[in-house]
């Protein structure tokens, strides 16, 4: 935990800092080891859930992140530091405001005394059960750093493979969204035009000819409403 203090120096003054400690008592002692008299100590605040739920909707954890996460992670591991200090470096270096947030919260976590499994599995929306396990593994056989390095091999594999998928559906999709505008701006404004010439011949049309008429007309007024309806269903598919 991290506690927020205002203390006394040996002259008189009044300082106001921070400390990391189990409980109170603890930091309290740690405080006077420093030379301090204590007059407040109180249990600095973790970040607001709100803000959290906000910056993961907002950014969130890309793959190439967690690539780096755990690359960096099984190195540091891998030199013999520490996981809260190492946790801690990776902390300062990341960008990803969400990601800084949930390493913070995994820091204080190992600091009361949880594993780094038992730490990672309080954000599944971050780190999925396959990867807690793995950790689990490592933790057990002994082998962390072996796991960690794993994990980031296996999302690297992941995260190439999907763009490779996304750059070979790029093209089709190009080619599918191009073929809707088109046939959306033909039937509902080259229709309507087509079918009118139909209408004032006042000649009689097989039935699939008075379909397209009927669709012609009604794209011809509520266009707008089928737009609005294409963009909310594409938008509630996604």
């Amino acid at each position: 935990m991290i506690f927020l203090f205002k203390a006394k120096d040996a002259s008189g003054r009044t300082k106001d800092g921070e400390v990391e400690a189990i409980n109170q008592d603890l930091a309290i002692q740690a405080i006077q080891k420093s030379g301090l008299v204590p007059l407040s100590i109180s249990e600095k605040e973790k970040t607001p859930s709100i803000l959290k739920d906000f910056k993961r909707i907002m950014e969130g954890v890309k793959a190439k992140e967690m690539v780096i996460f755990f690359r960096q992670l099984s190195t540091l591991i891998e030199s013999k530091v520490p996981i809260v200090p190492a946790l801690q470096a990776l902390e300062e270096q990341t960008d990803n405001q969400y990601l800084r947030i949930v390493i913070r919260e995994m820091e204080s976590d190992i600091r009361d005394g949880m594993s780094l499994s038992e730490a990672l599995s309080k954000h599944p929306q971050v780190f999925n059960r396959l990867t807690v396990s793995m950790i689990r593994s490592g933790e057990m056989s002994g082998n962390l750093q072996k796991a960690i390095s794993y994990i980031a091999d296996s999302i690297e594999k992941n995260y190439e493979m999907a763009s490779k998928v996304k750059s070979a559906l790029f093209y089709p999709m190009f080619v599918v969204g191009a073929s809707l505008i088109i046939g959306f701006v033909v039937i509902t404004f080259v229709l309507p035009k087509l079918t009118g010439v139909i209408k004032d011949m006042a000649i009689e049309v097989p039935w699939y000819t008075k379909l397209l008429m009927v669709t012609g007309d009604f794209m011809n007024k509520y266009w707008w409403a089928v737009l609005i309806a294409i963009i909310g269903g594409i938008g509630g598919l996604i």
